[in-house]
């Protein structure tokens, strides 16, 4: 019988991988300037994630996400940040201990958009993968790595093989279902 996929599941299933490539990205023990862990520390993580920054730099049409690493938040952009990006770092940037939480760009190859519209399209193409034996269990945007990740109840290296031919190398990751990520 088949499970009935859910947008929902696809968006926590996306956060997992999110939480998980970041600690892997960031595994280097990696601190910011000042020795706070925004990772790890909890504190210092609740602080870097309050405020309106994501929100007001998803305006922006080369926006590819944030995330908050062990030294601060990471943005992601096609392209190098406008002075106008800067300027909403600088007002919309949260504090931690009375300081600015340090922000490092970083260039990638995908908006955030065009993440979103290719997970759109994997969402159409639900029924035929559906009809040939595939499902999958999550599907959301993996900001640190710049990709959408799919993960599949079923997982094969062939099912995996297709879905990459399909949408490209470039743009997907798959993965079993029942990954497991230690140390997260």
């Amino acid at each position: 019988m088949a499970i009935p996929v859910r947008r929902s599941a696809g968006i926590v299933g996306a956060l997992v991988l999110l939480i998980a490539v970041v600690g892997s990205v960031t595994s280097s023990s990696r601190t910011s300037a000042a020795g706070v862990d925004y990772l790890r520390d909890q504190d210092a993580n609740y602080a870097a994630a309050q405020g309106l920054l994501s929100a007001h730099l998803a305006a922006f049409g080369n926006y590819a996400g944030d995330w908050i690493a062990s030294d601060g938040i990471q943005v992601s952009l096609v392209g190098p940040p406008s002075a106008a990006i800067r300027a909403v770092v600088a007002r919309d940037d949260p504090r931690y201990q009375g300081k600015p939480v340090p922000v490092r760009y970083h260039s990638v190859r995908h908006t955030l958009s065009d993440l979103r519209a290719l997970m759109n399209r994997i969402e159409a193409d639900t029924r035929f993968w559906q009809q040939h034996g595939m499902q999958w269990s999550s599907l959301g945007p993996a900001v640190a790595i710049n990709l959408v990740h799919i993960t599949l109840f079923h997982y094969t290296k062939a099912y995996r093989d297709v879905l990459i031919a399909r949408y490209g190398r470039d743009w997907v990751t798959v993965e079993p279902h029942d990954v497991v990520n230690v140390g997260v």
